[in-house]
């Protein structure tokens, strides 16, 4: 049976593991804000001007650096960009989406593999 000095000595342990771990739990908080050192606007969405496409799609490449997303699988990455395309292209992006995202590869449309084939960045 523990005596009294033991209990005591273990009941410091665990204070000194809770002190350690909140210290732990803060130093974890202040490195995941330090992952986006800087803070960017919100983009424009794509609405269909052809003239504005390459920059949107530069756009896109910056965000989706900036919110960590490189190196996630492409169907994160579709799915973040389409939520940018509005109005007219919009309209069009959104049955393909839909298809992208309800489908297997071998049952979707042509044009929605083509689309997710696109490497983002």
């Amino acid at each position: 049976m523990a005596t009294n000095d033991q209990l005591k000595n273990l009941i410091e342990g665990m204070k000194s593991l809770q002190v350690s771990n909140a210290r732990l739990e803060d130093r974890i908080k202040a490195t995941e804000k330090k992952e986006k050192p800087y803070k960017i606007g919100k983009p424009d969405p794509f609405t269909g001007d052809p003239t504005k496409l390459q920059g949107f799609l530069t756009r896109m490449d910056l965000e989706l650096d900036h919110w960590g997303l490189v190196n996630k699988p492409d169907e994160e990455k579709v799915k973040f960009v389409g939520t940018y395309i509005q109005e007219d292209a919009g309209e069009w992006y959104e049955p393909i989406l839909r298809d992208y995202l309800t489908k297997s590869p071998d049952d979707r449309e042509d044009r929605a593999n083509e689309i997710s084939g696109r490497k983002l960045s």
